[in-house]
């Protein structure tokens, strides 16, 4: 069989693509053609995701969860780490407005946090198996993620943590 395709993720403008190579994270400007920035301390990354804007880039590390920022002649730099899960992180996303980035992890959960801060706002919990995968719907209301084996619990098994309670009175849906 093939090898597997190391995740990668392109800039909505197609301006930029990253991808992760045995360096880390390589960050390559599609003009330049060539890497333009390899991120630090990202070796071992499992996923990377763009902002809706292009600004941002989610990395996850094992388990942990980086969020970079480009700035204006300096690249992109980190602006914060989260230990994210138990065990190994396989798919960050972010949401359409870009101020959520979810986490699909090993340990069975799917954890929701602030883009801006890292902060924890939800968990989704449940599983019985790995969680692969996860993305936001279009319109930004509702979170999906899927286990090895294919289930989706039901909202009332897998909602923990209200966002309402832990970020001064907003609110989001999660349907699964």
């Amino acid at each position: 069989p093939p090898p597997p395709l190391a995740p990668a993720d392109t800039a909505p403008d197609r301006a930029e693509f990253a991808n992760v190579t045995d360096d880390g994270v390589t960050v390559v400007r599609s003009a330049a053609d060539r890497p333009t920035q390899v991120l630090a301390s990202t070796i071992g990354a499992t996923s990377v995701a763009f902002s809706p804007d292009g600004r941002r880039i989610a990395v996850a590390v094992a388990n942990e969860l980086q969020l970079w920022e480009q700035e204006e002649g300096e690249g992109y730099q980190r602006r914060w780490t989260e230990k994210a899960h138990e065990k190994a992180i396989r798919k960050v996303a972010f949401s359409p407005n870009g101020e959520l980035v979810a986490t699909a992890s090993e340990d069975r959960t799917c954890r929701i946090r602030e883009a801006a801060t890292g902060a924890q706002v939800a968990e989704l919990r449940g599983y019985q198996a790995p969680v692969i995968d996860v993305a936001f719907s279009p319109d930004g209301t509702s979170i999906y993620a899927t286990s090895s084996v294919g289930e989706v619990p039901s909202a009332s098994e897998i909602l923990s943590n209200p966002y309402a309670e832990s970020s001064g009175g907003r609110s989001v849906a999660v349907s699964i």
